[in-house]
C-alpha cells in the first residue's frame, strides 16, 4: 500500500497512525530535542562537553570526548588564573566592568605591543541584532621601530619604553572616550605580570647603557624552554640584542625589532608570541601561543607528532573544569581572537599546500598543460607562470567546490531530482546555549557554544530525516552548512524521498508544509514558536530600513499574496495556500495575517522550535 494514498481520505482518523509522523494532522511532540547541560568532563583534560559530542565508539556510562584534546594526545598548561584586577573587570557587574567588555577591544589594542590590521566590516553591525566581529581574509600583525620617528607620536611597543605616567598620557590622547582610571590600572598590571613587558623594559636598559641606532631587539622563534609549560624565563632565553646590521645570522620567524630604522616588521603568524604581543589582555602573562614543534603525546608508533594549529586552538577553546574561561569571557575581543587564528590556521594550510605540489600530483594541472590545451590558438608565453592547484581536499577552493556539486547533480540525476529544501536555522535561545554562556553573557559573545550546539541540533535533524523516517522512506540527502551575516550557522538540505512518498498534489503539500496562522486556541505552543521565529520583517511600509530591502522592495517577496489553495506551479514549485480569513495577530508594534508567515513544518517546528521548509 502507497501511505501517499492516505493524506487525504475521508477515514483520516482511523489511517493516521499509519503516516510517517511529521505528515500526520498536526499532534504537539512529545520527544522535544533536548541534550542536556554541558555537565560531562573529559577524563583527559576535563573540558567541558554534552553528553552528544562523544565519540562513536565510547558508552555513556564511560564517554570519550576527542574534540578538546584528541583524548589525551593534545596536553596544554592550563591558563593561568588572571590578575585579580582584570578578572573583575571580566565577571562583576559595575559600571566600569560593564563598560570594559564594550570597549574591550579598544583597550586591548591600547595596551598591544604590536598593531592588528584587517579589513573590518562594521557596516553589518547597523541595527539591533546581536554585535558581531568579521572582516575580510586578510589579518596581520605587525611591529615597529622601538624609538618613534622625532615627528610621530609614540604608540604600541614603544610605549613601553616611556615612563608609566607618559605612557598613560599617550594611550589617552589616541583613546579619549576610555576610562583613565581603568587604563592606568591595567597599564601597571601588564607591567608587573608580562613577561614581554618585562622584556622591553630591560631592552631599554641595555639601550639606554649603550645608546645606538644599530642595535634592536631578536624575540627568538624556537627558545630552549619547554613551550608546553609556564616556566618563568629569563629575559636571555626569549630575546637577545644585536646590532642592527644583520651582521647575526637569523632564524627567519624570529622578530627583529630595530632602533629608529622606520620599518615596519610583520610577524609571522606561527611564531610563539603571535597572539600574546597583540591579545595582551587574553593572555596577560604573555603566554606562548601556537608555533611549530609542540609533540604529541601518546603516539606509540616511533614516530613524533606534532600539535597541530586545529588542535592547539580546538583545546584552548573548550571551557575546563579547574580553569578561569579568560578567552570566553572576553566577548567581542574573543571574537577577534578567533577569526585571527582561523585566518592563521588556513594561510598555513595554504602555505603547505604551495610547497608541496608535488605530493598532490600538481603536474597533471600545470599551467603550461593547461595552456597548450586550448587547441589551435597560438599560446602567450607572458601568459603562463607560477601556478598552485589547490586540491579537491582543500574545503572552499574550486575543485571542492566543483567536487561536491558534481556529487549532488549525480544524486539528483539517479534518484529523479530532490523533494524537499530544507533550511534548518541555529535558535539563540536554545538551552544547551543559554545555560552554557557564562555569567551577563550573550549568544553573540560564545560562537564557539553557538556552533557546537548547532552541531549537535544538526546531527539530530539529519537522524530524523534519514534514520527515523519522518517524512517518509529517505533515499538520499545533500546539504551545507552556511552562516548569516550576523554569524548564526544554518543548514540547506535537499532530500529526496521515496516515490510512495514523494509530494505530488496541493493536498499532499498542505500535509507536510504550512504558511498560515496555528490556532492559537488549539495548538498555543505551536502558535507562540510561529509568532516568534517564522513571521517575515515585517518589511516594506513597515519598515523601510530592513535588511532584506533592495531598491525599495523586499527581495525575499514579502508580504506573498493571499493564496485560498495551494498551487502546483509546472516550474515544480508551489504556491502555498494564504488563506485571506481574516485572522492576524500583532507581533512586535505591527498586526500581521498570512501573508507574512514563512512556510514551515509543524511536527519539526515544534520538535526543534526553530526550522523553515520549502518545497523544491
Amino acid at each position: 500500500m502507497y501511505f501517499a494514498n492516505l493524506f487525504f481520505s475521508d477515514s483520516t482518523p482511523s489511517t493516521d497512525h499509519l503516516l510517517p509522523v511529521a505528515l500526520r494532522r498536526y499532534v504537539e511532540p512529545l520527544d522535544i530535542v533536548s541534550f542536556g547541560s554541558m555537565k560531562y568532563i573529559c577524563s583527559y583534560c576535563h573540558a567541558y562537553h554534552w553528553m552528544d559530542e562523544k565519540t562513536v565508539n565510547s558508552t555513556k556510562t564511560k564517554p570519550l570526548f576527542s574534540k578538546c584534546c584528541h583524548q589525551g594526545k593534545v596536553r596544554l598548561e592550563n591558563l593561568q588564573d588572571p590578575p585579580q584586577f582584570l578578572r573583575g573587570l571580566l565577571t562583576d557587574d559595575t559600571t566600569d566592568a560593564k563598560q570594559f567588555r564594550v570597549s574591550i577591544r579598544q583597550y586591548n589594542s591600547a595596551l598591544a605591543f604590536t598593531s592588528f590590521t584587517s579589513k573590518e566590516k562594521k557596516e553589518i553591525n547597523d541595527g539591533r541584532a546581536p554585535w558581531i566581529w568579521k572582516s575580510g581574509y586578510t589579518i596581520y600583525h605587525r611591529a615597529g621601530t622601538l624609538f618613534p620617528q622625532a615627528s610621530r607620536d609614540p604608540k604600541y611597543a614603544q610605549l613601553f619604553f616611556y615612563d608609566p605616567e607618559e605612557a598613560l598620557r599617550w594611550r589617552m590622547k589616541r583613546n579619549v572616550d576610555l576610562n583613565r582610571s581603568v587604563m592606568d590600572s591595567l597599564q601597571t598590571m601588564l607591567m608587573f605580570s608580562n613577561k614581554y613587558n618585562r622584556l622591553f623594559l630591560h631592552t631599554h636598559e641595555v639601550l639606554h647603557r649603550t645608546p645606538s641606532t644599530d642595535m634592536g631587539l631578536h624575540i627568538l622563534a624556537d627558545p630552549a624552554t619547554d613551550l608546553r609549560r609556564y616556566n618563568t624565563p629569563i629575559v636571555d632565553e626569549i630575546a637577545v640584542i644585536i646590532p642592527g646590521d644583520d651582521s647575526v645570522p637569523l632564524n627567519p620567524r624570529d622578530i627583529v625589532l630595530h632602533g629608529r630604522d622606520g620599518r615596519l616588521n610583520f610577524i609571522h603568524d606561527h611564531h610563539r608570541a603571535y597572539a600574546p604581543l597583540h591579545y595582551v589582555l587574553l593572555f596577560p602573562y604573555g603566554t606562548d601561543g601556537w608555533t611549530y614543534g609542540l609533540p604529541q603525546f601518546g603516539i606509540d608508533d616511533g614516530k613524533t607528532k606534532a600539535v597541530s594549529q586545529v588542535q592547539f586552538y580546538s583545546y584552548r577553546l573548550h571551557t575546563r573544569q579547574d580553569e578561569f574561561p579568560i578567552l570566553q569571557s572576553a566577548g567581542r575581543l574573543f571574537q577577534q581572537y578567533l577569526c585571527d587564528v582561523w585566518v592563521s590556521t588556513d594561510q598555513n594550510r595554504l602555505r603547505w599546500i604551495e610547497s608541496n605540489q608535488p605530493l598532490l600530483r600538481a603536474d597533471l594541472y600545470s599551467g603550461l598543460e593547461d595552456a597548450a590545451g586550448t587547441g589551435d590558438s597560438d599560446v602567450e608565453l607572458d601568459d603562463v607562470g607560477h601556478r598552485v592547484v589547490l586540491p579537491s581536499s582543500y574545503i572552499g577552493g574550486p575543485r571542492y567546490m566543483n567536487q561536491r556539486f558534481q556529487d549532488a547533480i549525480a544524486l539528483a540525476r539517479f534518484y529523479h531530482g530532490f523533494d524537499l529544501f530544507i533550511t534548518f536555522t541555529c535558535n539563540t535561545l536554545w538551552t544547551e546555549i543559554t545555560d552554557a554562556l557564562l555569567h551577563g553573557q550573550s549568544a553573540s559573545d560564545r560562537p564557539d557554544v553557538t556552533v557546537r550546539v548547532f552541531n549537535m541540533y544538526k546531527s539530530s535533524l539529519i537522524d530524523d530525516l534519514r534514520n527515523k523516517n519522518v517524512f517518509g522512506l529517505s533515499l538520499a540527502y545533500v546539504h551545507t552548512i552556511e552562516f548569516q551575516k550576523r554569524g548564526l550557522p544554518h543548514m540547506h538540505l535537499l532530500l529526496s524521498l521515496s516515490p510512495e512518498f514523494r509530494l505530488t498534489t496541493p493536498q499532499q503539500v498542505d500535509c507536510v508544509i504550512k504558511a498560515s496562522w496555528p490556532d492559537p486556541e488549539n495548538e498555543p505552543r505551536l502558535f507562540n514558536i510561529v509568532s516568534r521565529r517564522m513571521v517575515h520583517g515585517p518589511c516594506g511600509a513597515f519598515n523601510a530600513h530592513s535588511p532584506c530591502m533592495r531598491d525599495g522592495k523586499c527581495s525575499k517577496g514579502f508580504p506573498k499574496p493571499f493564496q485560498e489553495e495551494t498551487v502546483l506551479r509546472k516550474d515544480g514549485y508551489p504556491t502555498y495556500a494564504r488563506p485571506n480569513d481574516g485572522r492576524s495577530y500583532k507581533v512586535g508594534k505591527h498586526m500581521v495575517d498570512n501573508r507574512w508567515i514563512v512556510p514551515y513544518n509543524p511536527y519539526l517546528l515544534s520538535r526543534y522550535d526553530i526550522a523553515s521548509f520549502f518545497r523544491r
